[in-house]
Protein backbone atom coordinates (compact mmCIF):
# COMPACT_ATOMS: atom_id res chain seq x y z
CA UNK A 1 0.00 0.00 0.00
CA UNK A 2 1.41 3.23 -0.47
CA UNK A 3 1.95 6.19 2.22
CA UNK A 4 -1.15 8.50 0.34
CA UNK A 5 -3.42 5.25 0.80
CA UNK A 6 -2.09 4.46 4.46
CA UNK A 7 -3.02 7.73 5.69
CA UNK A 8 -5.87 7.78 3.95
CA UNK A 9 -7.19 4.61 4.92
CA UNK A 10 -6.04 5.77 8.71
CA UNK A 11 -8.05 9.05 7.86
CA UNK A 12 -11.18 6.54 7.57
CA UNK A 13 -10.50 4.64 11.03
CA UNK A 14 -10.24 7.59 12.88
CA UNK A 15 -13.42 9.27 11.78
CA UNK A 16 -15.10 5.99 13.09
CA UNK A 17 -14.56 6.99 17.03
CA UNK A 18 -12.50 9.42 18.95
CA UNK A 19 -10.83 6.64 20.47
CA UNK A 20 -9.49 5.24 17.19
CA UNK A 21 -8.18 8.71 16.91
CA UNK A 22 -6.39 8.99 19.86
CA UNK A 23 -4.75 5.58 19.26
CA UNK A 24 -3.46 6.61 16.11
CA UNK A 25 -1.86 9.86 16.86
CA UNK A 26 -0.67 8.49 20.04
CA UNK A 27 0.95 6.00 18.19
CA UNK A 28 2.16 8.23 15.60
CA UNK A 29 3.52 10.93 16.68
CA UNK A 30 6.29 10.98 19.66
CA UNK A 31 4.94 13.20 22.40
CA UNK A 32 5.42 16.18 22.77
CA UNK A 33 4.80 17.87 19.35
CA UNK A 34 3.66 20.95 19.42
CA UNK A 35 3.22 21.09 15.25
CA UNK A 36 1.09 17.79 15.22
CA UNK A 37 -0.68 18.83 18.40
CA UNK A 38 -1.71 22.19 16.41
CA UNK A 39 -2.55 20.38 13.06
CA UNK A 40 -4.94 18.16 15.22
CA UNK A 41 -6.40 21.09 16.39
CA UNK A 42 -7.10 23.11 13.67
CA UNK A 43 -8.27 20.10 11.12
CA UNK A 44 -9.11 17.40 13.51
CA UNK A 45 -7.64 14.06 13.51
CA UNK A 46 -9.64 12.97 10.73
CA UNK A 47 -8.02 16.30 8.17
CA UNK A 48 -4.99 16.03 8.88
CA UNK A 49 -4.65 12.70 8.63
CA UNK A 50 -6.36 13.44 5.14
CA UNK A 51 -3.84 16.33 4.64
CA UNK A 52 -0.66 14.19 5.55
CA UNK A 53 -2.11 11.72 2.39
CA UNK A 54 -2.34 14.89 0.48
CA UNK A 55 1.60 15.45 1.28
CA UNK A 56 2.46 11.91 0.48
CA UNK A 57 0.65 12.18 -3.12
CA UNK A 58 3.10 15.36 -3.73
CA UNK A 59 0.15 17.80 -4.04
CA UNK A 60 1.04 20.98 -3.30
CA UNK A 61 -0.56 21.90 0.23
CA UNK A 62 -1.59 25.08 1.61
CA UNK A 63 0.00 26.73 5.17
CA UNK A 64 -2.17 26.21 7.89
CA UNK A 65 -2.07 29.33 10.94
CA UNK A 66 1.07 28.37 12.59
CA UNK A 67 2.19 25.55 10.67
CA UNK A 68 4.14 25.97 7.35
CA UNK A 69 5.20 23.92 4.36
CA UNK A 70 8.36 22.92 5.86
CA UNK A 71 6.90 21.72 8.72
CA UNK A 72 4.26 19.51 7.31
CA UNK A 73 6.68 17.85 5.37
CA UNK A 74 9.02 17.01 8.19
CA UNK A 75 5.99 15.89 10.09
CA UNK A 76 5.20 13.27 7.26
CA UNK A 77 8.70 12.06 7.14
CA UNK A 78 8.62 11.36 10.77
CA UNK A 79 5.49 9.50 11.34
CA UNK A 80 5.32 7.72 7.72
CA UNK A 81 7.33 4.88 9.21
CA UNK A 82 5.10 3.95 11.99
CA UNK A 83 2.43 4.73 9.83
CA UNK A 84 3.19 1.85 7.41
CA UNK A 85 3.18 -0.69 10.34
CA UNK A 86 0.05 0.65 12.58
CA UNK A 87 -3.35 -1.76 13.01
CA UNK A 88 -5.36 0.99 15.66
CA UNK A 89 -7.90 -1.29 16.28
CA UNK A 90 -5.25 -4.49 16.78
CA UNK A 91 -4.01 -1.80 19.52
CA UNK A 92 -7.30 -1.73 21.08
CA UNK A 93 -7.92 -5.22 20.87
CA UNK A 94 -4.66 -5.86 22.74
CA UNK A 95 -5.12 -2.90 25.23
CA UNK A 96 -8.57 -4.46 26.08
CA UNK A 97 -6.57 -8.03 26.93
CA UNK A 98 -4.93 -6.56 29.34
CA UNK A 99 -7.61 -4.46 30.71
CA UNK A 100 -6.76 -1.67 29.50
CA UNK A 101 -8.57 1.47 28.24
CA UNK A 102 -7.91 4.47 26.67
CA UNK A 103 -9.25 8.47 27.34
CA UNK A 104 -9.14 11.22 25.14
CA UNK A 105 -10.21 14.92 25.40
CA UNK A 106 -13.56 14.54 24.67
CA UNK A 107 -13.80 11.43 27.34
CA UNK A 108 -15.86 12.03 30.51
CA UNK A 109 -12.86 10.82 32.55
CA UNK A 110 -10.33 13.40 30.91
CA UNK A 111 -8.08 15.06 33.10
CA UNK A 112 -9.18 18.66 32.74
CA UNK A 113 -5.33 20.34 33.85
CA UNK A 114 -4.31 18.65 31.18
CA UNK A 115 -5.84 21.12 28.34
CA UNK A 116 -3.49 23.89 29.65
CA UNK A 117 -0.50 21.91 28.24
CA UNK A 118 -2.05 23.77 24.93
CA UNK A 119 -1.01 22.10 21.79
CA UNK A 120 1.74 19.86 23.62
CA UNK A 121 -1.35 18.32 25.56
CA UNK A 122 -1.51 14.11 24.69
CA UNK A 123 -3.62 13.11 22.22
CA UNK A 124 -4.99 10.01 24.41
CA UNK A 125 -3.80 8.51 27.93
CA UNK A 126 -3.50 5.25 27.73
CA UNK A 127 -4.76 3.47 31.33
CA UNK A 128 -4.96 0.56 33.48
CA UNK A 129 -7.05 0.84 36.89
CA UNK A 130 -9.57 3.62 37.13
CA UNK A 131 -8.40 7.20 37.79
CA UNK A 132 -9.36 8.27 40.87
CA UNK A 133 -11.64 11.34 42.44
CA UNK A 134 -10.06 13.90 44.45
CA UNK A 135 -7.15 16.96 44.50
CA UNK A 136 -3.90 15.31 42.90
CA UNK A 137 -0.75 16.63 44.38
CA UNK A 138 2.32 15.44 42.76
CA UNK A 139 5.14 14.62 44.87
CA UNK A 140 8.35 13.54 42.51
CA UNK A 141 11.89 13.94 43.52
CA UNK A 142 15.60 12.32 42.91
CA UNK A 143 15.55 8.09 42.38
CA UNK A 144 18.83 8.44 44.22
CA UNK A 145 17.19 9.49 47.23
CA UNK A 146 18.44 9.56 50.61
CA UNK A 147 16.70 7.92 53.65
CA UNK A 148 15.65 11.29 54.78
CA UNK A 149 13.79 12.06 51.63
CA UNK A 150 11.93 8.90 51.58
CA UNK A 151 10.83 9.33 54.83
CA UNK A 152 9.69 12.57 54.44
CA UNK A 153 8.09 11.62 50.75
CA UNK A 154 6.58 8.52 52.64
CA UNK A 155 5.07 10.68 55.32
CA UNK A 156 3.75 13.40 53.60
CA UNK A 157 1.80 11.64 51.09
CA UNK A 158 0.45 9.39 53.89
CA UNK A 159 -0.94 12.30 55.49
CA UNK A 160 -2.17 13.77 52.26
CA UNK A 161 -3.94 10.70 51.21
CA UNK A 162 -5.87 10.85 54.59
CA UNK A 163 -7.59 14.33 53.47
CA UNK A 164 -8.37 13.11 50.19
CA UNK A 165 -5.98 14.28 47.92
CA UNK A 166 -4.60 11.84 45.04
CA UNK A 167 -0.48 11.48 45.18
CA UNK A 168 0.82 11.46 41.19
CA UNK A 169 4.04 10.36 40.57
CA UNK A 170 6.29 8.84 37.96
CA UNK A 171 6.11 5.14 39.76
CA UNK A 172 10.06 4.98 38.96
CA UNK A 173 12.91 4.01 42.19
CA UNK A 174 13.50 6.50 44.95
CA UNK A 175 10.75 9.57 45.59
CA UNK A 176 8.59 8.30 43.04
CA UNK A 177 8.21 4.89 44.86
CA UNK A 178 8.29 6.44 48.59
CA UNK A 179 5.15 8.56 47.26
CA UNK A 180 3.07 6.10 46.15
CA UNK A 181 4.13 4.06 49.08
CA UNK A 182 2.84 6.60 51.56
CA UNK A 183 0.12 6.81 49.84
CA UNK A 184 -1.08 3.23 49.45
CA UNK A 185 -0.10 2.77 53.47
CA UNK A 186 -2.66 5.72 54.01
CA UNK A 187 -5.12 3.80 52.18
CA UNK A 188 -5.31 6.42 49.76
CA UNK A 189 -5.29 6.66 46.04
CA UNK A 190 -2.73 7.15 43.91
CA UNK A 191 -1.66 7.63 39.78
CA UNK A 192 1.63 6.98 38.49
CA UNK A 193 2.52 8.63 35.19
CA UNK A 194 4.68 5.93 32.93
CA UNK A 195 7.41 6.43 30.65
CA UNK A 196 6.52 3.47 28.44
CA UNK A 197 3.59 1.41 27.59
CA UNK A 198 1.46 0.37 30.52
CA UNK A 199 2.05 -3.40 29.38
CA UNK A 200 5.73 -3.19 30.29
CA UNK A 201 5.69 -1.18 33.74
CA UNK A 202 9.28 -0.56 34.60
CA UNK A 203 11.24 -0.78 36.21
CA UNK A 204 10.60 -4.50 36.96
CA UNK A 205 11.34 -4.71 40.66
CA UNK A 206 8.91 -2.55 41.67
CA UNK A 207 6.06 -4.86 40.23
CA UNK A 208 4.74 -5.11 44.00
CA UNK A 209 3.98 -1.80 44.23
CA UNK A 210 2.58 -1.13 40.69
CA UNK A 211 0.02 -3.84 41.68
CA UNK A 212 -0.91 -1.63 44.92
CA UNK A 213 -1.33 1.03 42.42
CA UNK A 214 -3.52 -0.45 40.01
CA UNK A 215 -5.76 -1.82 42.78
CA UNK A 216 -6.38 1.85 44.65
CA UNK A 217 -5.70 4.53 41.23
CA UNK A 218 -4.60 4.16 38.16
CA UNK A 219 -1.20 3.27 35.94
CA UNK A 220 -1.09 6.04 32.90
CA UNK A 221 1.05 6.58 29.13
CA UNK A 222 0.44 8.78 26.93
CA UNK A 223 2.43 5.97 24.61
CA UNK A 224 1.12 3.14 23.29
CA UNK A 225 1.40 -0.24 24.56
CA UNK A 226 4.64 -1.95 23.64
CA UNK A 227 6.50 1.72 23.80
CA UNK A 228 10.12 1.17 25.95
CA UNK A 229 10.76 3.85 29.10
CA UNK A 230 13.15 6.11 26.71
CA UNK A 231 15.14 8.73 28.44
CA UNK A 232 13.81 11.16 26.91
CA UNK A 233 10.14 9.98 27.16
CA UNK A 234 10.61 10.36 31.49
CA UNK A 235 11.53 13.70 30.41
CA UNK A 236 8.25 14.11 27.82
CA UNK A 237 6.09 12.45 30.95
CA UNK A 238 6.94 15.22 33.20
CA UNK A 239 4.58 17.61 31.71
CA UNK A 240 2.05 15.58 32.45
CA UNK A 241 3.22 15.18 35.69
CA UNK A 242 2.71 18.69 36.14
CA UNK A 243 -0.30 19.44 34.56
CA UNK A 244 -1.93 16.66 36.13
CA UNK A 245 -1.28 18.41 39.70
CA UNK A 246 -2.93 21.35 42.21
CA UNK A 247 0.33 21.43 43.23
CA UNK A 248 3.73 20.13 42.91
CA UNK A 249 6.14 18.83 45.37
CA UNK A 250 9.43 18.02 45.05
CA UNK A 251 11.76 16.19 47.66
CA UNK A 252 14.84 16.11 47.43
CA UNK A 253 16.94 16.33 43.56
CA UNK A 254 20.65 17.52 42.57
CA UNK A 255 21.30 20.01 40.06
CA UNK A 256 20.48 17.50 36.90
CA UNK A 257 17.09 15.58 38.41
CA UNK A 258 14.70 14.99 36.13
CA UNK A 259 12.36 16.02 38.95
CA UNK A 260 13.51 19.43 38.14
CA UNK A 261 11.56 19.55 34.36
CA UNK A 262 8.30 18.86 36.26
CA UNK A 263 9.01 21.91 38.66
CA UNK A 264 9.71 23.86 35.44
CA UNK A 265 6.73 22.56 33.93
CA UNK A 266 4.38 23.19 36.99
CA UNK A 267 5.92 26.87 36.89
CA UNK A 268 5.44 27.47 33.37
CA UNK A 269 1.79 26.05 33.77
CA UNK A 270 1.57 29.12 36.82
CA UNK A 271 0.39 25.84 39.09
CA UNK A 272 1.77 26.25 43.05
CA UNK A 273 5.18 24.75 43.25
CA UNK A 274 6.73 23.22 46.53
CA UNK A 275 9.95 22.46 47.75
CA UNK A 276 11.31 20.13 50.76
CA UNK A 277 14.51 21.77 52.42
CA UNK A 278 17.43 19.58 53.00
CA UNK A 279 20.91 19.89 54.30
CA UNK A 280 23.49 22.29 51.92
CA UNK A 281 25.90 19.13 52.16
CA UNK A 282 23.48 16.93 50.47
CA UNK A 283 23.98 16.64 46.72
CA UNK A 284 20.61 15.36 47.12
CA UNK A 285 19.23 18.52 48.23
CA UNK A 286 21.21 21.14 46.07
CA UNK A 287 17.80 21.22 43.79
CA UNK A 288 15.26 22.07 46.07
CA UNK A 289 17.41 24.13 48.52
CA UNK A 290 17.71 26.14 44.96
CA UNK A 291 14.11 26.11 44.00
CA UNK A 292 13.24 28.23 47.25
CA UNK A 293 15.79 30.52 46.94
CA UNK A 294 14.23 30.70 43.73
CA UNK A 295 10.84 30.93 45.00
CA UNK A 296 9.27 27.92 45.40
CA UNK A 297 7.07 27.17 48.90
CA UNK A 298 8.88 26.12 51.76
CA UNK A 299 6.97 22.99 53.09
CA UNK A 300 7.72 20.66 55.31
CA UNK A 301 5.03 18.78 56.02
CA UNK A 302 1.45 17.69 54.10
CA UNK A 303 -0.59 20.33 56.72
CA UNK A 304 1.32 22.79 54.62
CA UNK A 305 1.01 21.46 51.47
CA UNK A 306 -3.07 21.57 51.63
CA UNK A 307 -2.80 25.06 53.08
CA UNK A 308 -1.18 25.21 49.59
CA UNK A 309 -3.79 23.94 47.69
CA UNK A 310 -6.39 25.87 49.98
CA UNK A 311 -5.23 29.03 49.03
CA UNK A 312 -6.39 28.08 45.00
CA UNK A 313 -4.12 30.14 43.59
CA UNK A 314 -3.87 29.18 39.87
CA UNK A 315 -0.88 32.33 38.91
CA UNK A 316 2.78 32.09 40.96
CA UNK A 317 1.55 35.93 41.52
CA UNK A 318 2.02 35.64 45.36
CA UNK A 319 5.62 34.67 45.32
CA UNK A 320 6.49 35.35 41.99
CA UNK A 321 7.10 32.81 38.59
CA UNK A 322 9.96 30.32 38.62
CA UNK A 323 12.16 31.53 35.25
CA UNK A 324 13.12 27.97 33.75
CA UNK A 325 16.50 29.76 32.89
CA UNK A 326 17.32 29.67 36.33
CA UNK A 327 16.07 26.20 37.20
CA UNK A 328 19.17 23.79 37.16
CA UNK A 329 19.65 21.96 34.50
CA UNK A 330 17.75 18.85 34.18
CA UNK A 331 18.93 17.04 30.90
CA UNK A 332 20.22 13.87 32.28
CA UNK A 333 21.91 12.65 29.05
CA UNK A 334 25.34 12.13 29.81
CA UNK A 335 26.47 13.57 25.48
CA UNK A 336 25.56 17.25 26.62
CA UNK A 337 27.37 18.34 23.53
CA UNK A 338 25.24 16.80 21.48
CA UNK A 339 21.74 18.04 19.85
CA UNK A 340 18.55 16.73 21.29
CA UNK A 341 17.73 14.18 17.63
CA UNK A 342 21.45 13.50 18.62
CA UNK A 343 20.89 12.01 21.61
CA UNK A 344 17.59 10.06 20.74
CA UNK A 345 19.23 8.49 17.99
CA UNK A 346 22.08 7.40 20.52
CA UNK A 347 19.64 5.86 23.49
CA UNK A 348 17.76 4.10 20.79
CA UNK A 349 20.72 2.25 19.59
CA UNK A 350 21.78 -1.31 21.02
CA UNK A 351 24.88 -1.84 23.04
CA UNK A 352 24.53 -5.64 22.09
CA UNK A 353 23.29 -6.68 18.66
CA UNK A 354 22.75 -3.82 15.95
CA UNK A 355 20.07 -1.94 14.29
CA UNK A 356 18.60 -1.22 10.64
CA UNK A 357 18.18 2.43 10.05
CA UNK A 358 14.54 1.41 8.97
CA UNK A 359 14.06 0.16 12.74
CA UNK A 360 15.97 3.43 14.19
CA UNK A 361 13.64 5.71 12.66
CA UNK A 362 10.80 4.33 13.87
CA UNK A 363 12.01 3.54 17.21
CA UNK A 364 12.93 7.53 17.44
CA UNK A 365 10.22 8.92 15.86
CA UNK A 366 12.32 10.96 13.71
CA UNK A 367 12.86 11.49 10.22
CA UNK A 368 14.98 9.68 7.13
CA UNK A 369 16.93 12.34 6.79
CA UNK A 370 17.31 13.33 10.70
CA UNK A 371 18.07 9.87 11.39
CA UNK A 372 21.00 9.91 9.02
CA UNK A 373 22.43 13.34 10.42
CA UNK A 374 22.02 11.98 13.68
CA UNK A 375 24.25 8.50 12.93
CA UNK A 376 26.76 10.38 10.89
CA UNK A 377 27.51 12.77 13.87
CA UNK A 378 27.75 9.88 16.53
CA UNK A 379 29.78 7.87 14.03
CA UNK A 380 32.33 11.30 13.62
CA UNK A 381 32.52 11.29 17.85
CA UNK A 382 33.01 7.79 18.19
CA UNK A 383 29.57 6.58 19.89
CA UNK A 384 28.09 4.52 17.54
CA UNK A 385 29.98 2.26 14.43
CA UNK A 386 28.51 1.34 11.04
CA UNK A 387 28.74 -2.48 9.46
CA UNK A 388 29.10 -3.34 6.32
CA UNK A 389 25.76 -4.13 6.50
CA UNK A 390 25.15 -1.04 6.46
CA UNK A 391 23.49 -1.56 10.47
CA UNK A 392 24.42 0.74 13.72
CA UNK A 393 25.11 -0.26 16.90
CA UNK A 394 26.19 1.92 20.16
CA UNK A 395 30.05 1.99 20.63
CA UNK A 396 30.56 1.21 24.53
CA UNK A 397 32.64 4.05 26.09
Amino acid sequence: MEACEVFTSLAKLAESSPEINGVIWSSLVEAPSPLAGRLVSQLGGEGALCLLAEVASGRQVCELDGITSDGLVNLYERVLPRALCLNPVKSLDNLEKIGGTILVPQSVGWPRGLSSLGDSQPFALWVRGQIPAGLPISIVGARSCTRYGEVVAQEMALNLSKTGAVIVSGGAYGIDSAAHEGALAGSGKTIAVMAGGIDRLYPLALEQLHSGILERGAVISEVPLGSRPARWRFLARNRIIAALSAVTVVVEAGTRSGALATARRASELGRPLAAVPGPVTSQTSVGTNRLIKDGARLVCDAQEVVALAGEEILSMDLFGKIAPEIIPGIDTAEEDELPISTKRVLEVLPLYGDSSVSSIVRASGLSLQEVLTALGELELCSKAKRSKQNRYSRLKV
